[in-house]
């Protein structure tokens, strides 16, 4: 069992009586964490605490809980969506993980994607923001942006993996919150992730649940579905694997062995490591003495995985595949997304001139 499904245990009440201190020991530290976090709260929302508006449109990309939600294939789905209306968009992240080595993994995750978007990683996003702006960007994607209120967003889209739609009902550490679930009232548009990863009567009760929460956002139902294989570097590959060791160090490692199943594939080993894992070559032959050990056709990572084994020697992996994944909305909903960057991006910009021109689609 991995260190992330014993915690996963640990949180959901399940693990035998030696946990139930232990959860009481975390319960007492939600309630701490849980006070700084209303106490931020309150002077936001009362201007208490400053909050600094760019001179154009920020869309932030959040979530409520830690671990994988789904937030880096929206981030690219929108990104998309505003180069085909001729706007020249930036990401800014925090660059949780980056190195002397490369940017972090998503950064260079959207640089695969869309070369042309400007992108700035900076633990402050306020400054992070401004240079974005300056170096030519007229509208911001804030990755990870929905508990950075000190930089004033336009849009809030919130992602809800539907697999763990609320943290276990706590607060970290206790459960994986990072907010209470009232702050979905501050989303915009909500997003509910990995719809096909759970049942109808499950999925059912999660949006009735949203709708409670978050009554004035839009919200949108989508999965991550895969769209193909490439080899470490990128390029297309058709060879689809049929038995494959799967490798990946991710929030939701579940969720990409459901999505290669989805693609025909047959999980033989999973090696899963750390969220945000930064690989050295010693991990890359512990993987490949295991890959050795079974029988089967290939490797199979995560785009996310695939930027920094790319830096690696991974010769002892081949044939070594990269899964891609896209958001597939349910339909009608990507109509939604469309009406809620249109609704912001022809109202008017600081000065009062039309904030944007070129919105054809």
């Amino acid at each position: 069992m991995t260190d992330t499904r014993r915690h996963a245990r640990l949180m959901n009440g399940a693990g035998g009586p030696w946990t139930a201190p232990v959860r009481g020991v975390l319960r007492a530290a939600a309630g701490i964490y849980g006070w700084g976090i209303d106490i931020r709260n309150r002077r936001f929302d009362s201007g208490g605490a400053a909050a600094y508006r760019l001179p154009c449109p920020v869309i932030s990309v959040g979530n409520l809980t830690t671990g994988g939600t789904g937030k880096t294939p929206l981030v690219i789905d929108l990104l998309g969506r505003l180069l085909r209306r001729g706007l020249r968009p930036a990401v800014v992240s925090r660059g949780y993980r980056s190195s002397a080595d490369g940017p972090a993994d998503e950064m260079q995750i959207v640089a695969d994607r869309h070369e042309s978007v400007i992108r700035v990683a900076d633990a402050d996003r306020v400054s992070a923001g401004w240079r974005a702006c300056e170096a030519g960007a007229n509208v911001i994607v804030l990755d990870d942006g929905f508990q950075h209120r000190r930089l004033v967003r336009d849009l809030d889209f919130v992602v809800v993996d539907a697999t763990c739609p609320f943290g276990f009902g706590y607060l970290l550490p206790r459960g994986l919150l990072r907010e209470p679930l009232t702050a979905l009232r501050r989303a915009d548009v909500v997003v509910l992730s990995r719809a096909n990863q759970v049942d109808a009567e499950a999925l059912a009760f999660i949006r009735h649940r949203l709708n409670e929460l978050a009554p004035r956002a839009l919200r949108v139902v989508c999965t991550h579905a895969p769209s193909g294989l490439t080899d470490i570097n990128g390029r297309p590959v058709t060879d689809m694997p049929k038995r494959a060791v799967l490798v990946a160090g991710i929030g939701n490692p579940g969720s990409f062995a459901n999505a290669a199943r989805a693609m025909g594939v047959e999980p033989v080993r999973t090696i899963w490591r750390p969220d945000h894992h930064r690989y050295a070559q010693r991990d890359v032959n512990a993987i490949a003495n295991g890959v050795r050990a079974v029988d089967c056709d290939a490797v199979l990572t995560t785009e996310k995985d695939a930027v920094k084994l790319r830096r690696l020697d991974v010769r002892a992996l081949e044939p070594l595949r990269v899964l891609k994944v896209d958001i597939e909305y349910h339909p009608g909903d990507a109509a939604v997304v469309d009406h809620a960057l249109d609704g912001l991006l022809v109202e008017t910009d600081r000065n009062g001139e039309p904030a944007m021109t070129a919105i054809s689609t």
